[in-house]
């Protein structure tokens, strides 16, 4: 973190100021891109994201609906009733304590080979069971068996029998065709009509902005993150931009309506030459927001 320094150069720190006086004077005012509540929820969720433990104790919910791919490439998943079997075998095995904590004895008999065979129903996912425990007391022991849920699950797809039968064949020869349509329009008639619309309906709205401002706490909990509660201060206020739109970048409206429209630029730009001189005024005032209530 970057601190303030006064005019001479000197850091301000904790040492200078104190505690209390550190946090009021190095404040870190972000102008975001996005709206406030976009940035102040993404920042937060990412903040959480962080925060967040893998799980640390095994206990009799541990096991449930949970998934994973084995070495053999099995997809192995637990049930309720399965989860609750196997915490009673770390139990009565004091591969775990009263507290949830995967025991000493339980590591020790894992890297030597000498763990109790689990309950019949359980032994041909054993792999998968001491896997995930180990996941609990090793960071890396998950790595690349945590199945992707939105993977394909169908590669190919391959045709039937009934793509060689006579009637399939006839009816996707019917229908296996591409169509081209094209139309044509009277151009006089529709910048005509084009006008008129403009004249009668085109509404700009002026030029507002909204600024939001709000002071991200000095300290927080996990809760208040979960809350979206750690900014506060939020003050919201409107205005008007006075004045005609300015910039320095060229605006094509010429263009923009031939795109939008799917007109020529010829076309569009008879249709703006044409409508009334108060109506065309509103394009000044904000160009990109300029369009006909039809």
């Amino acid at each position: 973190m970057r601190l303030a320094v006064n005019q001479d150069g000197d850091r301000m720190d904790a040492s200078v100021l104190g505690d209390g006086g550190v946090h009021a004077t190095n404040v870190l005012t972000v102008i975001a891109s996005e709206s406030y509540q976009d940035f102040v929820g993404g920042l937060q969720t990412e903040t959480l994201a962080e925060l967040r433990e893998r799980p640390t104790l095994v206990d009799q919910g541990f096991f449930a609906n949970r998934r994973l791919v084995t070495g053999d490439g099995r997809e192995v998943g637990f049930s309720a009733h399965e989860s609750t079997v196997i915490y009673h075998y770390m139990v009565l095995n004091e591969y775990v304590d009263v507290d949830g904590k995967v025991t000493d004895g339980y590591r020790a008999a894992s890297e030597t080979g000498q763990l109790t065979q689990l309950p019949d129903e359980l032994v041909d996912k054993t792999e998968a069971v001491h896997q995930l425990i180990k996941s609990v007391y090793d960071e890396y022991a998950f790595d690349g068996l945590v199945i992707n849920g939105l993977a394909t699950k169908i590669s190919t797809n391959r045709l039937n029998d009934n793509a060689q039968r006579q009637e399939w064949k006839e009816l996707w020869r019917r229908i296996n065709h591409k169509y081209a349509y094209s139309v044509s329009f009277d151009s006089a008639e529709l910048c005509e009509k084009a006008v008129a619309e403009i004249d009668r309906s085109l509404s700009v709205g002026l030029l507002r902005y909204t600024v939001t401002r709000g002071i991200q706490e000095a300290s927080g909990s996990r809760e208040s993150l979960e809350a979206g509660e750690h900014f506060g201060g939020e003050r919201t206020s409107t205005a008007l931009v006075e004045g005609l739109a300015d910039s320095q970048v060229r605006y094509d409206l010429v263009g923009e309506v031939a795109r939008g429209a799917t007109i020529t630029r010829a076309s569009a730009a008879l249709i703006l030459g044409s409508i009334a001189p108060a109506v065309f005024a509103q394009f000044e005032l904000n160009p990109e927001e300029s369009s006909p209530n039809a």
